[in-house]
């Protein structure tokens, strides 16, 4: 039988628990030990999160590929910038930290691959003649 939506370690979701059915189930000693029975908790968008576990396993290639790629960009700007926590508070500020600091992990990718004679010409390249 389903219990009202109620918070569980902190997390919100159903409790599940039919303890008539199991004192005359086969495998109780199997499926718990408790001697009331088995209490199953399942969060309030386990359907959603079994949906995407379902599509990681089946896309695994690519997922592999994704951590690969990203994976690194968050990992240098979080241990090799020393960039453990957020300064600010708020989504708004924190999210212009964040984009701060992928400019700036970005605008130093650039410079290494092409080089800063290189991004120095192309900036001077791109230059508005009105501002000049």
């Amino acid at each position: 039988m389903e219990k009202p939506l109620y918070e569980k370690k902190g997390l919100v979701g159903y409790d599940y628990r039919n303890y008539e059915a199991c004192q005359s189930c086969q495998y109780k000693e199997r499926c718990t030990k408790s001697q009331k029975g088995r209490s199953i908790f399942r969060h309030v968008d386990q359907d959603f999160l079994d949906t995407i576990d379902l599509q990681t396993e089946l896309n695994r290639d690519k997922y592999k590929l994704r951590q690969i790629i990203i994976e690194h960009v968050f990992g240098t700007v979080k241990r090799g910038w020393e960039a453990y926590y957020f300064l600010t508070k708020r989504k708004l500020s924190v999210s212009g930290e964040i984009a701060l600091s992928f400019l700036a992990y970005n605008f130093r990718r650039a410079i290494t691959i092409l080089g800063p004679g290189e991004i120095l010409r192309r900036l001077r390249e791109k230059r508005d003649p009105a501002m000049a």
